[in-house]
Parts: structure tokens; sequence; C-alpha cells
């Protein structure tokens, strides 16, 4: 049985908060503030992809916010297709990351 689309698409729009725009794991924590899935069609197959939409042009911004103001808000835009290509679910994640104070 394949994965659920939806909690497939969030925990990888998560991860880009730390992968791509460069969220410290050990100083920063993630909350999910809010998520508009669209739901598409019925996955076919076991296997899931996802796409996320690239935000390495906000690298920068996202940082210095980080560091200037202890947080940043940011969307993530991911869409999940199945192993035919077929996309079964695109999702808009809202995030806001808060830097801890050490």
């Amino acid at each position: 049985m394949a994965d659920n689309p939806f909690d497939l698409a969030e925990a990888a729009s998560s991860e880009v908060l730390y992968d791509e725009l460069g969220a410290d794991r050990s100083l920063d924590m993630a909350m999910l503030r809010n998520a508009s899935p669209d739901m598409r069609d019925n996955v076919t197959g076991a296997s899931l992809r996802c796409r996320i939409v690239s935000l390495s042009h906000i690298r920068e911004t996202f940082l210095r916010l980080i560091h200037d103001q202890g947080q940043a808000e940011v969307w993530v835009v991911v869409e999940v297709t199945d192993e035919s290509g077929m996309k079964v679910c695109k999702a808009k994640f809202h995030w806001a990351v808060i830097r801890r104070i050490a």
C-alpha cells in the first residue's frame, strides 16, 4: 500500500526548511501554521515521488530574518506523483521557523 501523499508532502516540505533554506536543526524550531492540500487522483502503484518548488532564491533573505529577527515565515509548495507520473496531490505549507534562545 502506498504512503499517504499528503503526509509525504508535509514531511518533504519541512525538510526543505533545513536542507535548502539552511535552518539549523539544533537552534531553529519549525511550526506548521497552515496547509492547503489539493488531492487529485487515486494513487497507482506503491511508489510516490515529491517535487518541491525551489526556494533557493529566498535562502539569503530567510537566513537574514532568522538571524536578525529570530523568526521567518515561508510557504512551501509540494507536488506528489505516483509511479505512472500522475499528480496525486499538490499542497502548500505555511511554516513559521523560530530561533530558540540559547
